[in-house]
């Protein structure tokens, strides 16, 4: 039988493996994209906090970014706020899931400022937590940050 030692330093392993795999895929898409160092800085709006650090962490010095759900919240109970319309209504990008309160969030920014998130937003889907699905998430944020 395995010890409870020995299965935290196999997790422990595994998280760093995924961590230098998300740094390399997302260095590499970037590498491979049509971002200009000579952009002015990217306003990115994620959705969720873990979508924000993939952001920070791929766009670095050219990206500003604001995540809606902080870290620790569950964003399927979220309720937005007046801040989250107002970020919303300023971002070049927004990027995350589909959240059921996205289409709110959306229709508050259109009332306020007569804006359509549609375009702006990227939608990145299914789970963040596994090796394939962080490197999908990697991979469809650098997509996203580099198109705008």
């Amino acid at each position: 039988m395995v010890g409870k030692k020995a299965l935290v330093m196999s997790f422990v392993a595994l998280m760093a493996f995924v961590s230098v795999q998300m740094a390399v895929t997302g260095q590499e898409a970037i590498a491979q994209s049509s971002c200009a160092a000579d952009q002015e800085k990217l306003y990115v709006v994620a959705l969720t906090s873990v979508v924000a650090s993939i952001a920070r962490q791929l766009g670095g010095d050219y990206v500003e970014v604001h995540s809606i759900v902080p870290a620790g919240f569950c964003p399927g109970h979220y309720d937005i706020t007046p801040g989250d319309v107002a970020a919303v209504a300023e971002a070049d990008v927004i990027i995350g899931h589909k959240w059921p309160w996205f289409e709110k969030l959306a229709q508050a920014v259109y009332e306020a400022t007569g804006k359509n998130v549609s375009a702006s937003f990227r939608e990145v889907s299914g789970p963040w937590n596994t090796p394939d699905g962080a490197i999908a998430h990697v991979k469809a944020v650098a997509s996203a940050l580099c198109e705008f």
